[in-house]
C-alpha cells in the first residue's frame, strides 16, 4: 500500500496585514548600490502654438498648432488635425462637409495618395486617406442661415488598406530621377476646404462651387532604441565587440596575378539607427601579406592613387504588375582621416593592415527615413568602395550595411546639448 501523502492545512481567511509600515521610497534615479537595467528617455516636445491661415474669396481655412511663417502645415503619426472653416459670405450656403461627394455642399475633406511609376512598367496610384465629415447642411429649398465658422477636429489614422495587407502611413515623400528609364514616386496628403452655392434664380441651372486645396507635410517621428558607442573602434572593439556591425570584402587580385587577396573589414555602429543630424562613426581596416598591400597602392603619384570612399545611398523600389523598377541616390558622403599603425617589423610575407577612422551624416536635404508602401520600398545604407588604380594588379570592391535614418537621435547622445 502506498503511503499516505500529508495534505497541510489551509485557513479559509487570509493572514493578518499590518497596515502601519510604510510603503518602500520609491526614487526615479538610481541610488547607491543600484543600477538601470533598462532606460528609454523622453523628451516631451514643445507645441506648437501659432495658426496657419489660407483664404480664397470667402473661403479661409484656419489651422491650430503650427509654427509661424511655414508653407504647409506638419503633422505627425496620429496628428489632431484640428482647425476651423471661416466664411466672410454664408448667403444661400446650404451643406458644410468634410470630404463629401455630391451635390449642394459646403465640403471640408481631407485626402492622401501614393502615386508611382516608370517608364518601363506604367504607373499606380494608391488613396492612403479619404476622410468625411459632414460640418452643417440644409435643404435646397428651404434655405436656411448659415453659420460664418465651423471648427473641426480629427486624427490622422495608423495606417491604410490595399490590396488585403495593412501598411504604416507613409510620410511626406516626393522623389523623380528623368534619365531613362525614368522614376516618380509621390506621397501626398491635401486637405481641401469647397463651398456650393445655390444659384438665383434656382433655374439658371448648377450650382457654384468653391474650392480650396491646402498641401500637408506628414512626417510621423521615429528614435533610435539606443545611442550608438562614440569611441573609437580601436579602443573598444576588445571590450564591446557587440557596439559593432562588420561586414567583411575581400579585395580579390586579377586572374594574370598570383597575389594572395586583401581583406577588407568595414565597421559602423550595430544599432543601426541614425537621426538625419547625427554623425555616424565608421572605420576601415585592409589586412593582408605587405607584399598584396604594397600592390594596392604601387605608386604615389595622383594619377595612380586609389580611391576609397564611404557614401550614404537611398534605394527606391517600385512593384506594378509583379515588375520591379529601382534607383538609387547618393544622400551623404563620408570623410575619412588614416590611423597610424604601431611600430611592427617589416617582414615582406607578414600579414599587415592599414586603417582609416570616418564619420558620414546625411545631406540635409532628407527629411524623411525609410518605409515600406504597397509597392514601394525605401531603404538606406551606407556603401564602402574601394576603386584601385589603373596600374594595380587587384579588382575593385564594394560593400554596404544597411541603416534606418530617424527623425529624432537618441536623448542621451553624448553630443546633444
Amino acid at each position: 500500500m502506498l503511503p499516505l501523502l500529508a495534505v497541510p492545512c489551509f485557513s479559509a481567511f487570509p493572514p493578518t496585514y499590518c497596515s502601519n509600515t510604510p510603503p518602500p521610497h520609491y526614487c526615479t534615479d538610481p541610488t547607491n548600490g543600484e543600477r538601470s537595467i533598462e532606460h528609454a528617455p523622453h523628451r516631451v516636445g514643445r507645441v506648437a502654438d501659432g495658426t496657419f491661415i489660407r483664404n480664397r474669396e470667402r473661403l479661409t481655412v484656419l489651422l491650430t498648432q503650427q509654427e509661424d511663417g511655414i508653407s504647409s502645415p506638419v503633422y505627425g503619426r496620429m496628428g489632431n488635425i484640428a482647425g476651423a472653416v471661416l466664411l466672410s459670405s454664408s448667403e444661400d450656403i446650404i451643406e458644410v462637409k468634410i470630404q463629401v461627394k455630391c451635390h449642394f455642399i459646403v465640403f471640408f475633406s481631407f485626402e492622401g495618395r501614393l502615386h508611382f511609376m516608370s517608364s518601363e512598367n506604367g504607373s499606380r496610384t494608391v488613396p492612403t486617406v479619404s476622410e468625411t465629415y459632414t460640418l452643417w447642411n440644409c435643404s435646397r429649398t428651404e434655405i436656411e442661415s448659415c453659420p460664418g465658422s465651423f471648427p473641426f477636429s480629427f486624427y490622422l489614422p495608423l495606417a491604410f488598406e490595399d490590396s488585403g495587407r495593412t501598411y504604416p502611413l507613409p510620410p511626406t515623400f516626393q522623389t523623380a530621377f528623368t534619365a531613362v528609364p525614368s522614376l516618380v514616386v509621390t506621397s501626398v496628403y491635401t486637405l481641401i476646404a469647397s463651398i456650393t452655392t445655390v444659384r438665383r434664380p434656382l433655374m439658371l441651372g448648377f450650382d457654384k462651387v468653391s474650392s480650396m486645396r491646402v498641401p500637408i507635410t506628414y512626417y510621423p517621428r521615429t528614435r533610435p532604441e539606443r545611442p550608438p558607442l562614440y569611441v573609437p573602434l580601436l579602443s573598444s572593439i576588445k571590450t564591446c565587440p557587440e557596439e559593432w556591425n562588420q561586414v567583411l570584402v575581400t579585395v580579390k587580385a586579377k586572374c594574370s596575378y598570383n597575389l594572395l587577396p586583401i581583406q577588407c573589414n568595414f565597421f559602423v555602429p550595430s544599432v543601426q539607427a541614425f537621426s538625419f543630424s547625427d554623425v555616424i562613426p565608421f572605420h576601415i581596416q585592409l589586412s593582408g601579406p605587405l607584399f598584396s598591400l604594397l600592390m594596392l597602392f604601387p605608386q604615389r603619384s595622383t594619377e595612380y592613387e586609389p580611391s576609397i570612399s564611404v557614401t550614404m545611398h537611398r534605394q527606391i523600389i517600385i512593384e506594378i504588375q509583379g515588375r520591379k523598377s529601382q534607383k538609387n541616390q547618393e544622400i551623404g558622403v563620408g570623410t575619412m582621416w588614416p590611423i597610424p599603425p604601431p611600430p611592427s617589423q617589416c617582414d615582406r610575407d607578414e600579414e599587415k593592415s592599414i586603417d582609416w577612422g570616418g564619420e558620414i551624416r546625411c545631406k540635409p536635404t532628407v527629411k524623411v527615413g525609410g518605409f515600406a508602401a504597397s509597392g514601394l520600398s525605401v531603404k538606406d545604407y551606407i556603401l564602402f568602395s574601394l576603386e584601385p588604380p589603373s596600374n594595380s594588379p587587384f579588382l575593385p570592391a564594394r560593400g554596404h550595411i544597411p541603416i534606418l535614418l530617424t527623425t529624432d537621435s537618441w536623448a542621451d547622445a553624448p553630443n546633444e546639448a
